[in-house]
């Protein structure tokens, strides 16, 4: 039986052992967090749907898997959401409310089409909300930002995403912002390479299937 929390009658141990097993196979092929956040979910545009956060236990496992948050918050989030599926159900909203938000944005960046405004609206408003909170460390003579609520918070870690999001949106990356060519694909991720000609969020993955698959095509009709 499973539970709002994503537990199918395992012990918090073995939940953590299971959200960690699969996303071992996710792959970060955005080339930043926030796209790597969007890219959680294919959507209809393949004709199917994959959700890889299906559960608030996922997003902890996703979030541990980009470097958001430690292993041992990774254990103690969890815990607190198998002893508390209400409150679970409510944190798989908020996390995947945002990502729908940023799905939406990035995908009219990507069209070339105005972000309608009420986008924005909510955008803002939660990067307002975020940076209320963010501060300045200090630690081996160098300084970096610092959200003290992803250690505190069931979603702190929304924070530093929500605040990646928009330093992409404002900065020249932005202009190399894609999404992958391949039609069994929906990833978005940014091509890095220097003439701005990448059109698959991996060559090892999509890129190499659709020449196969390019290939296969040219040949079984020559045949």
């Amino acid at each position: 039986m499973t539970g709002k929390a994503g537990r199918l009658d395992l012990t918090p141990p073995e939940l953590v052992a299971r959200k960690r097993k699969k996303f071992g196979f996710f792959d970060l092929d955005g080339n930043h967090p926030a796209l790597d956040f969007v890219n959680t979910i294919e959507t209809a545009r393949v004709g199917k749907e994959y959700d890889w956060l299906v559960s608030y236990p996922d997003t902890i496992g996703w979030a541990e898997r980009v470097g958001l948050i430690g292993a041992a918050q990774t254990e103690a989030l969890i815990g607190l959401a198998y002893s508390d599926d209400a409150d679970a159900e409510a944190w798989h909203r908020q996390v995947v409310d945002l990502r729908s938000l940023l799905r939406d944005m990035f995908t009219a960046v990507v069209q070339g089409v105005a972000i309608d405004r009420p986008l924005w609206n909510t955008f803002n408003a939660a990067l307002r909300q975020a940076l209320q909170r963010i501060e300045v460390q200090a630690g081996s003579g160098e300084y970096r930002w610092d959200f003290p609520d992803v250690d505190r918070q069931p979603t702190g870690f929304l924070q530093p995403l929500i605040k990646a999001a928009a330093d992409l949106l404002v900065s020249g990356d932005v202009r190399r912002l894609k999404q992958c060519a391949n039609p069994s694909c929906d990833w978005f991720f940014l091509d890095t390479s220097k003439n701005k000609s990448r059109r698959w969020c991996s060559m090892q993955g999509c890129g190499n299937r659709t020449k196969a698959q390019r290939y296969q095509r040219k040949h079984k009709a020559s045949s």
